[in-house]
């Protein structure tokens, strides 16, 4: 029984430490997961910081040149000569290029008075049509024209689809040419494709996905562009976020009448790929290490506070001869012991005269009998089991079983006029102890004790 106990508290302590090591994993798994999103989040952190930079300055220097173009005296001349001079188109023609080719425009475009495209580099079928009631009034590149005249300012139109451009998307900035800084003489303006705008994102982390969002749609570094909508993690609001596993930071663009931002998303495989294992193995590690060793001290303490209870071959040898010699003398020590136990521990047992001595005589065999084999553990436990099931119902609480080996002790005592010897007593009183554990456990509970239970 002894030897199951100690099974018992094994397998329970195995349990418990298969609990603390898969919660010490589970809780280091995830602190490391946030901490990595920490790193993450302060990469992204560093890139939007840079990215934003260049796109601030990088539209601020477009804006500043194109206000530069609007003053230059090339196209001063080629607006007032309305396109009609062969000369000044002569001269005009290899400039406008180079100004394209050096700030990476897809096109450049001279619009009169009137609305009237009367130049552009690419030569496409918007070359010549008017912007305010022409076929292309309503394009992004019409839109920028009346709201840059009508606000006399430099003035960016978002990206939009441009049919003249075979329908890919747009964008247009304008800047009004002034007569002596009051008559508006036209407006030029530059057409900025979807490569241009990926020429300022700031520095790339790996596998990191980087997009600028303007205001309906997205664009990765590759070029690729497609609506906001087929984005599914796109999101408009400010700083870091955490979508489920995913790492995103919005950082907003403010580019005069657009709505643009810089989006980074880092997917899960960024952050698992940079978790520290040798932490959270040593963690754990460590955690089933402390259970085990509190496992293995409270077993050392169990074991010395039940060390007492044990009892050795001498011990069998002193218990059978002093039993030996005491049960040839004793004249009703069932009897006695059990009135003992009626009055100190309340035990329900019949008062009849005759039933109690009937009882001390079957008490008497039985500790006999449990004697006798005491050498024997299977026939030991076999008496204890024919013991405990003719004991009645009930379990006293442990403070009330501790003290029957004591009673038990008194009781012969008084039957012999005598206490035990020292040495026999101890050896008594270690097995009296194990008969009792025994016995309580295999008593079978009370109706009232199930119902506590």
């Amino acid at each position: 029984m002894r030897k199951m106990r100690g099974h018992r508290f094994w397998y329970g302590g195995l349990a418990v430490l298969l609990a603390a090591v898969s919660l010490t994993m589970w809780w280091s798994y995830q602190r490391e997961i946030s901490r990595q999103q920490q790193v993450v989040l302060q990469n992204l952190a560093l890139n939007h910081e840079l990215s934003f930079s260049n796109y601030t300055v990088g539209y601020t220097i477009l804006i500043e040149n194109l206000e530069l173009l609007a003053g230059n005296q090339r196209i001063r001349e080629f607006v007032q000569s309305g396109n009609a001079d062969p000369t000044v188109r002569q001269r005009f023609e290899p400039w406008a290029n180079a100004c394209v080719n050096h700030f990476g425009f897809y096109d450049f475009f001279i619009i009169d008075s009137t609305g009237t495209v009367i130049y552009t580099v690419a030569k496409e079928k918007d070359l010549g049509t008017n912007l305010v009631h022409g076929p292309y009034a309503n394009t992004g590149l019409g839109r920028m024209y009346r709201k840059g005249v009508s606000e006399g300012k430099t003035f960016m139109e978002d990206f939009s689809v441009y049919a003249p451009s075979q329908n890919q998307l747009a964008a247009f900035l304008g800047a009004p040419i002034y007569k002596a800084d009051t008559v508006l003489e036209g407006v030029v303006a530059v057409q900025i494709s979807t490569d241009y705008v990926n020429l300022n994102i700031g520095a790339h982390l790996d596998k990191i996905e980087d997009y600028i969002l303007t205001s309906h749609f997205y664009f990765d570094r590759e070029s690729n562009f497609g609506t906001i909508e087929e984005l599914p993690f796109a999101t408009r609001t400010a700083g870091a976020h955490l979508r489920g596993d995913t790492v995103l930071r919005y950082t907003p663009v403010p580019l005069p009448g657009l709505n643009w931002g810089i989006l980074s998303m880092s997917p899960p495989q960024v952050v698992y790929s940079r978790l520290d294992w040798l932490n959270i193995l040593f963690q754990t590690t460590i955690s089933g290490l402390m259970v085990l060793l509190t496992l293995v001290i409270l077993s050392y303490l169990s074991e010395r506070a039940t060390e007492r209870y044990r009892f050795s071959e001498s011990d069998i040898i002193l218990v059978q001869n002093t039993w030996h010699q005491f049960s040839r003398k004793q004249q009703a020590f069932g009897t006695d012991f059990l009135i003992r136990l009626k009055n100190k521990a309340r035990i329900d047992i019949p008062s009849e005269r005759d039933k109690l001595e009937e009882a001390g005589k079957q008490l008497e065999a039985h500790i006999q009998d449990i004697i006798q084999k005491l050498g024997n553990q299977e026939q030991w436990e076999e008496s204890l089991k024919n013991l405990a099931r003719k004991l009645p119902p009930l379990k006293p609480n442990k403070r009330i079983a501790r003290k029957i080996p004591n009673w038990f002790l008194e009781s012969m005592a008084d039957e012999q006029g005598r206490d035990l010897p020292i040495r026999a007593r101890k050896a008594w009183l270690r097995v009296l102890h194990n008969v009792v554990d025994h016995l309580l456990a295999m008593i079978p509970a009370s109706k009232d004790d199930e119902d506590k239970l």
